[in-house]
């Protein structure tokens, strides 16, 4: 027996299955199989004798057609892998895919294999591809050459055999496990042609595929849906039975539901490839050291790309090499913020693409422009290509999104399983009383069926549609687009929003207030006219400490950065130079002067220079500069910018201000955002100046800071939590208010984590970095139509989050009307299913043209119109409304109309009988029904199907009253009087063809619209006093206890209101340490002084609340940690 990622096997020691996934939500298994010839021929026969119906069940469960036709086997061996994808233990999916071999040794231009990696221009290379070894670059770490490998493609990943580990392992980009110091090989010469050919072997072309199916295909996997399967074969009963009316517009019904499906789904499809698509000219270095132009599509790993000047999209994933370059990431972060990319140095550490984020490139991301001192190209090194780059991961995550489920529709299928339970009674009832009677075989068949769809009607999917369908319609009209009508009945049941703060909550301009100069140990008042500062440290430091560029002869960067540059009053110089030796000496990046002075030679009168950047890490929470003066050549000062609490992290105990935290404290509670500057001077000689490079920062210490009830937390705090205190991130999630400086990934795992505690989410963002979470939420609100748009359901035109609301209230409202339409046509086939049964007691039935009136002119009259209801227009309600259908009370609800309804139709059915002028019912022909019972059952019956109809129509607080809807309220009107007249006095041709006996007294007739007056005051009656008022507002409340409550985070609210001090302030959790990086300041330590000088504060008036990051510096500042926010909706930044 062996063991393989956890998943034992049994035989010769071969694993049969292994664990191919394995993270804290999802879990993934793969196991082999083989085709069993027995198997293949036992399920083929299966097949013919059932006329395709086993074919059809296994097309739904494609597992068990597996199960079927393969056995069990080796991995090794397996021509078929089904791979459980298990999320949370809660959803479960089985998916089958193909083993299939790669191989170099059989290459032929006519091949298949060829044709899928190969241009027809690159044909005259297969001889010397042939027979040649791949590179395999796993994820497992195992790197091995080898001429063939098999592998199978599962949610757009590859998982290629591994020999040496009996598995299979995700195939893995070039900088797996790479040092920084290998991808600067190859530098100088590039991939030749027959290597750049097998790689592609290995990763296919640059390009990120995303399936368009075709009409015929989709209109053949929708037919097949159970659904409209089981109305195909209500069709045939219906035909068989000769009810041709009904069956025609169920037909029409169905074909614009199937049509409008396709037409969705074709456009999202469509919509996403374009989204993802993009081909671009790009110049590769050869291995001869000579520049190609060929198409971006057509780049693997390891090439070497020259960058453009300027304007261009990034085709890959790449490390810059040589020269610098400037991008807009918008398409990740969604801020249009210039980035400075840098060279990535050879080192040999790891390379990590989020510790190296500053000298990578992105695919899908902007090149504004490059620069190159000389004339020297600006070159990248491809790293990943198609889906292994970052914009292939989004694609991945758009596709296949973590599977979340409404309880609305999970109890409609409950529902619908309890009506074909009821269908069975009233199937076997049917069946012995036919046979009872001595009925034809051919009339019991048709009977017996035609019971099921009754009790089951086909029309539900369509119906069902109509709320969504209204509900999209006010949406658009509001400039709010929606391309998954699924997620509208799922917005009404919303009850925690997470908005991404930058750029959704905040607005992008903001406002110079002040600076704050440390004067002796103690900071002093803000001065709002900062060239006054002039000869202060903090001056140089605002002139320095930034990335900024000239683009297009305007000042570009970080808005933060341009607001603090522009007002020091200074102008930014950038220097070309072509002398190579001048590109030896250490001469400065950027030129900083006074305005309107003009510098003589290389150096500006009086001004600073740049000599060294280091980008803004996220991680560290700050940038730094090396800069001086022009004057003074070897006086380098290092300059740091970033949050307050870590540059105070970073600074000698003695020179921090003695009031810098009620200070800092001050300016925050006013919703300021505050900036943190500190210096130190840098000695160099200049032989230390030639040597001069970065070092690394030892391990810094954080921890985690509690204050108040509700919180707000950093995205480092949050893995700190997700990694090591698990445990309490529930609470954290519960009473969290503003998650800050959250990545990609982290705003996924915070969303999934509220959908884990019970909250129905919604997801409102504008940028690419939110795809991840509006995906995972059950409702995601683009304000973009860039990639956010094709992530999520909903799309807002107008850019601001009053579409949440507007989308709320419209989600409300359908999921009202959905509400009340499913238990309108659960009660409607539960009327005609109890006035069928009670006729065929005496072997009677309604007509078709009964039967035509009471399902075309009453009941799709009254569902079409239902949904015309508008959403309450006015303050949102502070409880959605319920999703449950199969609870308590809509079950006591439907069951005691149902009763309603059968004890008034075995009134008149029992009550006509007793009259004198009663003559039974005696069966001439299998389709003459006419008799006085029918008439009676009948007529009543039309007046039931109007009642239910008001009965289910709910108006306040998520609709507006039901006298709003004309057209409903004119329907149920002319429909009465319609259905009265058909009661009481009907013209000869209206009686003909209805093929109604009418009674000879007037009385009958008219204690028919007294008996339907009174189900109505009944009916009514029950709904409003019994089911809304004493059991909604008076029995459920008294007896409502929230400890016993399944939903987790009612749970753990009760918990936290009886420890109103949880967390304890006083208690502290162990230090952990950052990730090392190699972007810090020149020989620092862990508590190395930066600061000589002064510690100084900006602080700038964004129009948004500064929410400090929990972490606590071992200087002990106070204050900076869990932040109090009243509210409950929480913020995602």
């Amino acid at each position: 027996m062996a063991v393989v990622s956890g998943v034992k096997s049994h035989g010769h020691g071969e694993a049969t299955g292994q664990r191919i996934k394995d993270s804290q939500d999802e879990q993934m298994h793969a196991y082999g199989y083989e085709r069993s010839i027995a198997g293949t021929m036992a399920t083929l026969l299966g097949c013919i004798l059932s006329a395709g119906s086993l074919r059809l069940f296994f097309h739904w469960y494609p597992h068990l057609y597996l199960y079927a036709t393969h056995r069990r086997c080796g991995l090794s061996r397996a021509s078929k892998v089904l791979v459980v994808d298990d999320y949370q233990g809660k959803y479960k999916s089985y998916i089958v895919k193909e083993v299939k071999s790669v191989s170099t040794r059989c290459l032929s231009s006519d091949s298949s294999q060829a044709s899928r990696y190969l241009r027809r221009a690159h044909k005259h290379l297969l001889d010397g591809l042939r027979g040649k070894d791949l590179e395999l670059n796993l994820e497992n770490g195992s790197r091995c050459l080898a001429p063939e490998y098999k592998a199978f493609w599962c949610k757009k990943q590859c998982y290629v055999w591994d020999d040496k580990a009996s598995e299979f392992s995700k195939l893995a980009s070039l900088d797996r496990y790479a040092r920084c110091l290998d991808l600067h090989t190859e530098k100088v010469r590039g991939l030749s042609p027959e290597r750049q050919l097998l790689s592609r072997m290995l990763y296919g072309f640059n390009e990120i595929l995303v399936p368009v199916q075709g009409f015929q295909l989709l209109f053949l996997l929708e037919i097949l849906n159970p659904f409209y399967v089981f109305q195909v074969f209500s069709l045939i009963v219906w035909f068989n039975e000769g009810y041709f009316y009904y069956a025609i517009a169920v037909i029409l019904m169905s074909a614009f539901g199937i049509i409008s499906s396709i037409r969705q789904t074709r456009a999202n499809q469509t919509s996403l490839r374009n989204t993802v698509a993009s081909t671009e000219t790009v110049r590769v270095l050869r291995s001869s050291g000579e520049y190609e132009s060929i198409s971006s599509d057509e780049l693997v790993p390891g090439d070497i790309i020259e960058l453009p000047k300027h304007r261009a999209v990034v085709a890959c994933d790449a490390v810059l090499l040589t020269g610098t370059c400037v991008v807009n990431e918008s398409m990740l972060t969604g801020e249009s913020v210039p980035v400075t990319k840098t060279p990535l140095q050879a080192l040999p550490a790891l390379y990590d693409s989020r510790e190296h984020s500053h000298h990578t490139l992105f695919c899908g991301t902007t090149i504004i422009q490059t620069k190159q001192y000389g004339d020297k190209p600006v070159l990248a090194k491809v790293i990943r290509t198609g889906l292994w780059t970052t914009k292939g991961s989004l694609v991945a995550a758009i596709l296949y999104p973590p599977p979340t489920d409404f309880k609305f529709d999970q109890d409609s299928y409950k529902l619908v399983a309890i009506l074909i339970a009821v269908a069975f009674l009233g199937f076997f009832y049917t069946l012995a009383a036919m046979i009872q009677r001595g009925n034809t075989a051919t009339n019991i068949a048709i009977k017996t069926l035609t019971v099921f769809t009754i009790v089951v009607p086909p029309a539900l999917p369509s119906v069902m549609a109509v709320g969504k369908m209204y509900a999209i319609f006010r949406l658009k009209k509001r400039q709010i687009y929606c391309i998954n009508t699924r997620a509208i009945n799922i917005s009404g049941s919303i009850d925690c929003v997470c908005f991404d703060k930058t750029g959704t909550l905040t607005e992008d301009g903001l406002d110079m207030m002040g600076v704050v100069v440390n004067e002796g140990n103690k900071l002093g008042e803000p001065e709002k006219e900062v060239p006054k500062l002039k000869d202060a440290h903090i001056f140089e430091g605002m002139l320095t400490c930034h990335s900024l560029t000239i683009i297009d002869q305007e000042l570009s960067g970080d808005p933060l950065d341009v607001k603090i540059f522009e007002s020091t009053g200074w102008e930014l110089d950038e220097p070309e130079l072509t002398d190579p030796a001048k590109l030896r000496r250490l001469l400065p990046l950027t030129y900083v002067r006074p305005a309107h002075e003009s510098g003589h030679g290389d150096h500006p009168a009086g001004g600073m220079e740049i000599i060294q950047q280091y980008q803004f890490s996220s991680t560290l929470q700050r940038m730094s500069v090396i800069a001086r003066r022009s004057d003074d050549p070897s006086g380098f000062v290092a300059y740091t910018k970033g949050s307050p609490e870590m540059i105070l992290s970073l600074s000698c105990a003695e020179s921090i201000p003695s009031d810098v935290s009620s200070t800092l404290r001050c300016f925050t509670e006013q919703g300021y955002r505050v900036i943190a500057m500190a210096s130190k001077r840098i000695e160099v000689t200049d032989e230390q100046e030639k040597k001069l490079k970065t070092s690394s920062l030892e391990d810094l210490e954080f921890g985690i800071y509690a204050k108040n009830y509700k919180f707000a937390l950093t995205g480092d705090t949050w893995q700190l939590l997700r990694e090591h205190y698990d445990d309490i991130l529930p609470r954290i999630c519960t009473k969290g208010v503003v998650f800050a400086r959250m990545s990609s990934d982290q705003k996924q795992q915070l969303v999934v984590e509220l959908i884990q505690l019970g909250y129905h989410v919604a997801m409102c963002g504008d940028g690419a970095n939110d795809c991840g979470a509006l995906r995972a939420a059950h409702v995601g609100i683009s304000l973009s139509e860039a990639e956010s748009s094709v992530a999520s359901p909903f799309t807002s035109r107008i850019p601001d989050i009053t579409c949440v609301s507007k989308v709320i209230q419209q989600g409300r409202a359908a999921l009202v009307t959905s509400f009340g339409i499913f238990k309108f046509t659960v009660c409607y086939s539960l009327t005609e299913f109890i006035s069928t049964i009670i006729l065929y007691s005496i072997s009677s039935n309604f007509t078709g043209l009964q039967f035509f009136y009471v399902d075309v002119m009453l009941f799709v009259n009254f569902a079409f119109f239902f949904g015309k209801t508008e959403a309450y227009d006015k303050r949102l309600a502070r409880e959605p409304p319920t999703s449950s259908l199969v609870s308590f009370t809509p079950l006591f609800s439907l069951t005691i109309h149902t009763i309603i309804i059968a004890v008034f139709e075995l009134i008149v059915f029992y009550a006509v009988q007793q009259f004198d002028w009663f003559t039974p019912f005696t069966p001439k022909d299998e389709f003459l029904y006419d008799c006085l019972e029918n008439y009676s059952v009948f007529c009543l019956s039309t007046f039931q199907y109007a009642i239910i109809a008001i009965v289910f129509s709910r108006g306040k607080p998520y609709r507006k009253p039901i006298y709003t809807n004309k057209l409903f309220i004119l329907s149920i009107v002319v429909l009465t009087i319609v259905n009265a007249y058909i009661t009481i006095y009907p013209a000869q041709w209206v009686v003909d063809l209805l093929e109604l006996q009418m009674p000879p007294v007037y009385d009958w007739r008219f204690m028919i619209v007294g008996l339907a007056f009174v189900n109505f005051l009944v009916c009514i009656g029950f709904e409003s006093f019994v089911v809304e008022y004493l059991i909604q507002q008076k029995i459920k409340p008294r007896f409502y206890k929230p400890e016993k409550s399944k939903k987790r985070y009612l749970l753990l609210e009760h918990e936290l209101q009886d420890k109103p001090n949880w967390p304890p302030i006083s208690s502290e959790l162990p230090i952990l340490p950052i990730t090392p990086s190699y972007e810090n300041i020149i020989n620092s330590t862990r508590k190395a002084s930066i600061a000589e000088s002064t510690i100084s504060m900006c602080i700038v008036n964004e129009n948004e609340e500064q929410i400090p990051s929990i972490s606590r510096s071992y200087v002990g500042v106070d204050n900076l940690g869990f932040h109090s926010e009243p509210g409950d909706v929480n913020r995602v930044d």
